[in-house]
C-alpha cells in the first residue's frame, strides 16, 4: 500500500478502537508496528505531505492513551528525531512538537532524558537498529537523538525553537508554545509552517548593523587628528646616522 493508504488503515483502527470498540480485547501492538515502520517513508517533500495524518496516528497512539513499554516510547522518539532532520522544515517543526509532548506526558520516564544525553557511556548497550521492524527490537538505548545537535543550527527559525521547546519540555503544559506566548496544538504549528514553506518564506531574524561611515558629514564638523608614531631610538651604529637624519 501507498504511504496515505497504510497510515489511513491505521488511523481507521485506532478510530475504531477509541469508540465502542473499547469493549473489545484487541492488542494494539498489531497497528503499532505498521505505524512504526511508514515513519521512514517521510522524507521527500512529496511524502512529507502526509505528516497531518501521521499525526492523527500518533496522538491515539501515545497521547490518548498510556504506553507502559519504554522500550516503544524511545524507539518512536528516535525515529521521529530523524525523520525531523530529514524533513522539511514544516514537518520536521511538527515532528520536534509531538516529541515535546512525549517529554511532558511520559516526565516520569528517565529513559527519554538519558536518550537524549549524547555524553553518556553506552558502549556496553549494544547497538541501535533502525531498521528493525519491531519497535521493542531496536534497542534504542544504545544511541542517542544527536540530530538534536544539528537541528538546533536550522536555518529555520521554527525548527530552532521547536529544538528549545523540546529540551525545555518540563517548564511549560502539555501544548506546543511558539515564541509570542500564544497556545497552539501540533497541527496549527504545523498549518502555519506549511504555509511559509509554500509561499517559500524563511522565518529568520537579521541583525543590520550601523554602518561606520552613516553620519559622517552631518551635524557638527568634528577636527581630524592624525597621529604619528615617532620611531623609538636604535642600538645599531648602522642606522644611527639615518635616525639623527630623520
Amino acid at each position: 500500500l501507498g504511504l496515505e493508504s497504510s497510515l489511513g488503515c491505521v488511523k481507521t483502527a485506532f478510530m475504531a478502537l477509541s469508540g465502542p470498540g473499547k469493549e473489545l480485547k484487541v492488542d494494539v501492538k498489531g497497528f503499532i508496528l505498521p505505524l512504526y515502520n511508514q515513519i521512514d517513508r517521510m522524507s521527500t517533500s512529496t511524502t512529507s505531505r502526509h505528516a497531518p495524518l501521521l499525526l492523527q496516528c500518533l496522538a491515539p497512539t501515545f497521547l490518548h492513551r498510556r504506553e507502559f513499554s519504554p522500550t516503544r516510547l524511545a524507539s518512536f522518539f528516535k525515529k521521529l528525531t530523524t525523520a525531523a532532520l530529514h524533513n522539511p522544515p514544516a514537518t520536521s517543526t511538527a515532528l520536534l512538537a509531538f516529541n515535546r509532548q512525549l517529554l511532558v506526558k511520559y516526565h516520569n520516564y528517565t529513559q527519554l532524558e538519558i536518550l537524549q544525553d549524547s555524553e553518556q557511556d553506552k558502549v556496553a548497550s549494544g547497538l541501535y537498529d533502525p531498521d528493525v521492524e519491531d519497535p521493542e527490537h531496536a534497542n534504542p538505548f544504545a544511541t542517542s537523538c544527536w540530530e538534536v545537535s544539528l537541528l538546533k543550527f536550522s536555518v529555520f527559525e521554527g525548527v530552532r525553537k521547536g529544538v528549545e521547546g523540546m529540551v525545555k519540555a518540563g517548564e511549560v503544559e502539555n501544548r506546543w508554545v511558539n515564541g509570542k506566548g500564544n497556545v497552539t496544538d501540533v497541527m496549527e504549528v504545523y498549518n502555519k509552517r506549511k504555509r511559509d514553506e509554500d509561499e517559500g518564506y524563511i522565518d529568520c531574524q537579521v541583525k543590520l548593523k550601523r554602518h561606520p561611515l552613516k553620519n559622517i558629514g552631518k551635524g557638527k564638523r568634528k577636527r581630524v587628528n592624525f597621529r604619528f608614531i615617532t620611531p623609538r631610538k636604535t642600538g645599531m651604529a648602522s642606522l644611527k646616522d639615518y635616525m639623527d637624519w630623520v
